[in-house]
């Protein structure tokens, strides 16, 4: 074989390693963008099973003496409140980021010295590092210099070693594990050790290191792979459901997001909601499905036949106008939030201001659009604006 034909393949397997790099980058730009999106975020947060029993529950069991105490009612109100705050805190979810460059922070060579030359075995480098600790980890002066006598800063990789020396974070140690390499990696999947693989992978590495993110992609997909495991059963050979076991964990969310977002893979999730019977998960789920896929057919059926939920009666609007009442101050202002969107909570500050002011409904949208452009009200919600309208004018 000639050496024309060594160079051509050796420059196809380049390319195609240099697309798959491009491509890979793509995806992660993409996530971090939806990832980002308040909508989005929002309902990755809720699809995750808050349950605090779950959350909370040992993974080791200790043989520890029980400890009870006695508890006033207030004393036991903060620590409702305060197991409220930890349980969000371990649902929070870790960001979802772009893959960084590799670059080096400050420039590239600071200096060339060739009478330094020689001084040092070709493979030893001198490192010196900003130790100040008031100093950022992404930002701290670290120069390098060469056999050769080049002074320069320090590659990101370099960074990350000499931080981890002179800074330790717990569980993160100064090699990488071989349980995140090839063969280790993948047998540690097909035990279905999901948790502990993204755990270990969150302690080890920052949000944006390529190898987080292959990391976490490789679990993701092997989760794919098996969505569809029976969740409800008897058989002791078949494996767990992932899903099932990642639901009340903090990486339901970036999962969620991969599958549905790169995978395109939905299914799973939905048979996941649906065989535990968490329908308000579920309906989380759908809508997540046509924001994050607008032109998928669910989507596109969804829009065709103008599902819209039914508005409150006048009782309930009645009875939200009368809370808000409640809430107000003199020249203060009332936050309002809905849970499950923006349409539900515009549509009672509508009425709130109609009922207020004395004001027709279409003002009162006008109003509420000119804080809040991205407002929409369905067609049932007009209406029954309207309709109250003339119940206030009939009064």
């Amino acid at each position: 074989m000639s050496s024309s034909v060594f160079f051509s393949l050796g420059n196809s397997i380049a390319n195609c390693h240099l697309m798959r790099q491009h491509y890979s980058s793509q995806v992660c730009t993409r996530l971090r963008d939806l990832f980002a999106d308040p909508r989005i975020h929002n309902l990755l947060r809720l699809i995750t099973h808050n349950n605090p029993t779950v959350v909370h529950k040992p993974r080791f069991k200790k043989l520890l003496r029980n400890n009870i105490q006695m508890l006033s009612d207030k004393e036991l109100k903060t620590i409702q409140q305060l197991s409220v705050t930890f349980t969000n805190q371990r649902l929070q979810m870790p960001p979802v980021l772009a893959e960084r460059v590799e670059t080096t922070v400050g420039g590239g060579i600071v200096s060339r010295d060739p009478k330094l030359q020689g001084l040092l075995p070709g493979n030893y480098r001198l490192v010196f590092t900003d130790i100040s600790p008031d100093r950022n980890a992404r930002d701290r002066l670290i120069v390098v210099r060469e056999p050769d006598g080049v002074l320069r800063h320090a590659t990101t990789s370099e960074r990350n070693r000499m931080n981890t020396i002179y800074f330790p974070l717990p569980g993160r140690q100064l090699r990488v594990p071989m349980m995140f390499q090839g063969r280790y990696l993948q047998d540690m999947l097909d035990r279905g050790q999901y948790l502990y693989v993204l755990d270990r992978a969150c302690n080890q590495f920052e949000p944006d290191d390529p190898q987080y993110l292959r990391v976490c992609h490789s679990v993701y997909e092997h989760i794919n792979q098996r969505a569809w495991t029976p969740i409800h059963s008897e058989d002791q050979e078949l494996p767990v459901n992932p899903l099932r076991a990642l639901r009340h964990t903090r990486h339901y969310g970036p999962l969620a997001l991969y599958l549905i977002a790169n995978l395109n893979s939905c299914g799973g999730l939905v048979y996941e909601a649906l065989s535990c019977q968490h329908y308000a998960r579920l309906g989380w789920l759908l809508r997540l499905i046509v924001l994050l896929k607008p032109s998928s057919p669910f989507a596109v059926s969804l829009k065709e036949s103008q599902l819209n939920l039914p508005p409150p009666d006048e009782i309930d609007i009645e009875t939200g106008i009368r809370f808000i009442n409640s809430c107000t101050k003199p020249e203060a202002s009332v936050y309002v939030h809905c849970k499950a969107g923006r349409t539900r909570s515009a549509f009672l500050v509508a009425c709130y201001l109609m009922y207020q002011e004395r004001i027709s409904a279409s003002t009162a949208i006008k109003r509420i659009r000119a804080k809040r452009p991205h407002v929409r009200f369905s067609k049932s919600q007009l209406a029954a604006l309207n309709q109250f309208a003339q119940i206030l004018s009939n009064r």
